[in-house]
């Protein structure tokens, strides 16, 4: 037995019929079945002739990981395994587990792969704010209550969302299911973490309040002090108050065809520049009222303009195909980032996280939840300000030609005299939202871009644009960026800066989120 290279099977008995199929899987997997997800890791439906399987296949892990989870610490695909049981022998609903697989290479481990049969609840908890279910009132009820009973067996979801949650509303019953239960811990739960685990569900108040009385009602605890403690833990409802309505579009600037990163009902990729791409897949920025045939000069704000004369959104973001915002960066990441430092690039790579891992990566990208919580608190997402060396100013004298910056003061002091003082101050500062990226509310977008505009086509009008040859033929997307600066110095907004991750290339192709 080659000890080296080996695969470890774990067969539910009740399905001992599908092991040669079970047992063909590793080397199968990625030509059988539909993908149903591939972000981070990967879940198929295969179809047997009498079951209806769903196979997830877990990323392979880091180094660190290889090492622990061959004999210190249980795979994810055995501990979703052995977790589904603990809950259905408690009574609580989860897929039947059907086998677990494990596998080491070079000694070290490699991949696990969770085998389940396919729910049968057909929606998930984020349907509730996209479907009109008639008997909402007991659905919620109803998670409350499997919540409630997890809890009381000492069972912790640590992962418990929307997407993890699965419902089904029958003619007669309303089922619950509960998945991804490979991050569970198993403690006392008290009230106080009981009602804290209800923190990462998306819910208006009346949400909260109908699952926080059954909750309580369950566990026999005081339904006021339960509905406070969880809407304290859970600040969705401030925001869902408001934003429950509310549509988001983050638009992604592409300037070539190339495979889509990501697509979703959020996510809207754009060809900037279109007029000269020609044909694309995508949403070109030569429709309605463009400045398409400027993107030469323009850059990414050729699409920027088209968002803004041609779409409606309560929510807008701008961003690059190849950069995204992220909420975190990875603490990994933050000490990769400190061996910069004697090389001299940790200033010019703050707030990048410069990466080709997509797998690890795409699920990190900023989503619709969490900018859910994100913009109730706060009037704009901006990158994270690059550090720089010298001042805007200089830096700008540096890789530019400074007149361009002369010519920029007269314009704002003809037309916005009273933005002159927040010019001076950017330019004086060392730090720079770069990218021309953003979210913001819709009032703030149409303010900024009116004014944005107003200012680039004054400039345009004033310079020779056939003098600014090669790189500096972007002239105005590098004056817009310093003018994002001098508008929110100006504006004083409340402002949240997250990191931005920068795919260097995209060899996994594309993906849904």
């Amino acid at each position: 037995m080659d000890i080296i290279n080996s695969r470890k099977f774990f067969i539910n008995p009740d399905y001992i019929n599908l092991s040669q199929f079970i047992k063909s899987l590793p080397d199968t997997f990625c030509k059988e079945g539909e993908i149903i997800r591939n972000i981070r890791n990967e879940m198929r439906l295969i179809k047997t002739e009498k079951h209806n399987l769903v196979v997830k296949s877990y990323k392979v892990p880091n180094f660190i990981n290889k090492i622990a989870y061959c004999g210190l610490r249980k795979s994810k695909a055995e501990r979703a395994y052995k977790y589904a049981n603990l809950l259905l022998s408690k009574g609580i609903s989860t897929p039947i587990p059907v086998a677990y697989i494990t596998e080491k290479k070079n000694g070290l481990f490699y991949k696990s792969y969770f085998i389940s049969l396919l729910s049968e609840c057909p929606n998930n908890y984020y349907d509730l704010f996209e479907g009109d279910f008639e008997r909402k009132h007991e659905i919620l009820e109803s998670i409350a209550k499997i919540t409630a009973k997890m809890h009381e067996n000492n069972f912790l979801h640590q992962d418990y969302t929307g997407g993890n949650i699965l419902f089904n509303d029958g003619e007669k019953d309303i089922s619950v299911e509960l998945i991804d239960l490979n991050r569970m811990s198993f403690r006392k739960i008290d009230m106080k973490v009981g009602c804290k685990n209800f923190s990462k569900l998306r819910a208006t108040e009346n949400m909260l309040e109908i699952m926080a009385k059954e909750y309580a009602k369950v566990r026999g605890y005081d339904e006021e002090l339960c509905f406070s403690l969880i809407k304290k833990h859970n600040i969705s409802w401030k925001q869902n108050a408001v934003n429950e309505s509310l549509s988001i579009k983050i638009f992604a600037f592409y300037y070539k065809n190339t495979p889509v990163l990501i697509q979703n009902d959020m996510y809207y990729p754009v060809m900037a520049g279109n007029a000269s791409v020609g044909s694309t897949s995508i949403q070109g920025d030569d429709a309605g009222d463009n400045i398409s045939d400027k993107n030469k000069n323009y850059s990414e704000l050729t699409g920027i303009y088209w968002v803004w004369r041609n779409t409606v959104e309560d929510i807008v973001g701008c961003c690059h195909y190849r950069r995204y915002f992220t909420k975190t960066e990875p603490f990994l990441y933050k000490l990769k980032r400190l061996l910069y430092i004697p090389i001299g690039l940790y200033k010019k790579r703050y707030g990048l996280i410069y990466t080709s891992n997509t797998s690890y990566f795409l699920p990190r990208i900023l989503d619709k939840e969490e900018i859910y919580r994100l913009i109730g608190d706060y009037d704009a997402i901006l990158p994270q300000a690059r550090k720089l060396r010298y001042t805007v100013k200089e830096h700008y004298n540096r890789y530019h030609n400074i007149k361009d910056l002369h010519i920029l003061e007269s314009i704002i002091a003809q037309k916005y005299p009273d933005y002159l003082e927040a010019f001076r101050v950017t330019l004086n500062s060392k730090r720079l939202y770069a990218n021309n990226m953003f979210i913001l509310h819709n009032k703030h977008f149409q303010e900024f871009m009116k004014w944005l505009f107003d200012i680039l086509f004054e400039f345009e009008k004033k310079i020779e644009l056939k003098t600014y040859t090669d790189y500096q033929e972007r002239i105005l997307g590098f004056i817009a960026e310093r003018l994002l600066n001098v508008w929110f110095s100006k504006q004083r907004l409340k402002v949240l800066e997250l990191p931005i991750i920068y795919f260097k290339n995209q060899k996994n192709e594309s993906s849904e989120k």
